[in-house]
């Protein structure tokens, strides 16, 4: 398991107090990232700050993206909360004993052919 990662690496995680790391951990097993884990922050300027950050990331790659004033607003009174996103296809394989992930997702890329 990793823990605690530098606050420099941007992500929705909340700052941990007094240190420069956020509230964040990944598990992995035998190697692979099974799951993604995080305190959301609560902080509404951190949140529109993040999404700023990743728009000029996008207008610079010359993808357009437009932010939504509202969903910023929403984290105006946001309650604690954590969130935590499994790799079910990492999970199965590792469980299977399988090393290559296309043996356990439903459509691996290059399975059908591209238009």
């Amino acid at each position: 398991m990793l823990d605690e990662y530098p606050r420099g690496i941007e992500c929705l995680a909340k700052d941990i107090p007094g240190k420069p790391y956020k509230e964040r951990w990944e598990l992995y097993v035998k190697g692979i990232e099974i799951a993604n884990c995080f305190t959301e922050t609560g902080d509404s300027e951190a949140v529109k700050r993040y999404f700023a950050s990743q728009a000029m990331k996008k207008t610079l790659s010359l993808v357009p993206h437009r932010i939504d004033p509202d969903y910023s607003a929403v984290f105006e009174n946001f309650p604690p909360c954590s969130g935590v996103a499994i790799g079910f296809d990492r999970l199965a394989m590792v469980l299977l004993g399988l090393d290559d992930i296309r043996d356990v997702i439903t459509f691996p890329f290059g399975s059908f052919p591209l238009p």
